[in-house]
């Protein structure tokens, strides 16, 4: 046997063992966040059976949309708002070919 062909054979052994190697990785992953969903029902099922003032407390916590859905609740922002994040920025513009001097924030 040459030694290309060993090379070869040994490449191919070194990708079915990582192939192998993400296989069981996500697998195991799969477990674990199967395990932790399981363990944060039984929480929540039981602050909502043993301490209902705090589950009751909970919606009015929440700030992300999706969060806020699952408990029926309407969205913080509006789905129509097509303000950016910058909305608030304070800059100066030129005016239709206006100066802009004396036209700053603090004027």
């Amino acid at each position: 046997m040459s030694l290309t062909n060993d090379i070869e054979k040994i490449k191919l052994q070194q990708e079915k063992l990582k192939a192998r190697y993400e296989q069981l990785l996500c697998k195991e992953n799969a477990a674990n966040r199967k395990r932790r969903d399981r363990q944060c029902y039984i929480i929540g099922a039981w602050i909502i059976s043993n301490q209902p003032e705090l589950a009751g407390a909970i919606p009015k916590e929440l700030t992300r949309d999706q969060d806020r859905k699952a408990f029926g609740l309407e969205p913080l922002t509006s789905p129509n708002s097509d303000l950016s994040p910058f909305s608030n920025v304070d800059i100066a513009l030129p005016l239709a070919g206006k100066p802009t001097v004396g036209r700053g924030a603090a004027d």
